[in-house]
């Protein structure tokens, strides 16, 4: 028989409003836990005008959606037919399948105008620990007692350092990527 693994949000180390850090922490604690680092990749959602629409999001009501610049969610593959999803800022459970997360979150973009039109950048979490560093300036707006209570990331050698702003860029080719692209209603469920 199979042990079936439970995950709590609780056990692990969120800040609101930092889902590029979150997510990057809980990479580092399902590798550390002995989750093979194939099985988990970054899904960096954004587009070039940095204004995504997202639904069953946690800071809106029920029926309202939310317009975020940029979202990070970690995409855990179990199988060839099966993938998790967790997101620290969703409605749904933590974690939920691919497909009942898409549905769930992502608006048909055929239904969107062309500003609010979704872009997926796939990471794998091996480049996105090592490489991702963090200076936390998007954020400067908020006081630094809601920053997370730990130091800034750094890239484990700073001569291959990805900031936020570089992952950002939809557009932007960056070392070690699966590829990004735009999300089609038609190819959503295959990603």
């Amino acid at each position: 028989m199979t042990e079936v693994q439970i995950f709590q949000k609780q056990d692990y180390i969120y800040t609101p409003y930092f889902c590029e850090e979150n997510i990057w922490q809980l990479c580092r604690s399902f590798m550390s836990q002995g989750i093979d680092k194939n099985q988990l990749e970054i899904l960096f959602l954004s587009n070039n005008k940095k204004q995504i629409v997202l639904l069953n999001q946690q800071l809106a009501s029920l029926s309202v959606a939310v317009i975020w610049d940029y979202h990070v969610i970690l995409k855990y593959r179990l199988d060839a037919h099966t993938s998790m999803i967790f997101d620290f800022d969703t409605r749904l459970p933590f974690p939920v399948d691919w497909q009942s997360y898409q549905l769930s979150t992502f608006p048909d973009p055929r239904q969107l105008e062309s500003d609010y039109q979704m872009m997926i950048r796939k990471i794998p979490s091996s480049e996105y620990l090592m490489q991702f560093t963090s200076d936390r300036q998007h954020m400067a707006h908020l006081p630094t007692s809601e920053h997370p209570n730990y130091e800034c990331i750094q890239a484990k050698d700073s001569s291959c350092s990805i900031c936020l702003k570089d992952y950002w860029e939809m557009d932007k080719e960056i070392e070690g990527d699966s590829y990004s692209y735009r999300y089609s209603y038609e190819a959503k469920l295959a990603i």
